[in-house]
């Protein structure tokens, strides 16, 4: 039954029984073997090393492998390679815009929802490329009100998260609600003021990353 189901015959089964055996044990020991040379090498080299590297390391060391095979034994211990991915920046101040100012001063405890909302820009590395997300929070709720995701930094995708968190309130004016950024250029635009001077909001900024919430 299990030679019927696996798809072989019987004499093959028989024959990989008493000749076969041993190869397949033989070749386990030396694939252990051989990962052992990987991990060995792999915190030689301060535990930095991906693929490509280890296998140069293993080659000066007698042991001829594959990149392939030395990344499917990495993927088997649980180890990886360190990788330097190029910082994006995503607040980039307009020098010549006039910048709002600070009206929350770092305290984003408030006791009321509609008082005050924070937005920031944050980016996802994808196999396509970077991947920009635009949110708008209640500071008191910490509910994303509003989010827009686009393969740009564009002014327009921050005044669509905007209009969102607008519609999720259903209120075209928020004259209470203080809107806190930083200085990124989007938010100091003439289209982005715009939209905040029709909804009666507030504009506060501000230094790099203080509308990013702890706790």
């Amino acid at each position: 039954m299990l030679c019927h189901v696996c798809k072989v015959s019987r004499s093959g089964y028989y024959r990989w029984n008493t000749e076969g055996r041993g190869v397949y044990e033989t070749a386990c020991k030396a694939r252990e073997t051989l990962k052992k040379h990987v991990l060995e090498a792999f915190e030689a080299n301060r535990s930095i090393y991906g693929a490509p590297r280890l296998t140069r390391e293993l080659w000066s060391r007698g042991i001829e492998v594959s990149v392939a095979t030395v990344g499917r034994l990495m993927d088997e211990l649980g180890i990886q390679g360190a990788c330097g991915r190029a910082k994006t920046i995503t607040t980039r101040p307009d020098r010549h815009a006039r910048k709002s100012d600070d009206l929350v001063k770092r305290n984003f405890s408030v006791d009321a929802i509609d008082k005050l909302w924070v937005s920031d820009l944050t980016y996802i590395g994808t196999k396509e490329g970077w991947l920009y997300l635009v949110t708008v929070m209640d500071a008191c709720s910490r509910r994303i009100l509003g989010y827009k995701m686009s393969d740009t930094m564009d002014t327009p995708v921050f005044i669509d998260a905007l209009n969102q968190a607008k519609a999720v309130r259903g209120r075209a004016m928020l004259p209470t609600t203080i809107f806190h950024s930083d200085h990124g250029s989007q938010y100091t635009s003439d289209d982005f003021r715009e939209m905040l001077r029709l909804a009666g909001m507030p504009q506060s900024m501000g230094t790099v990353g203080d509308c990013l919430l702890t706790g």
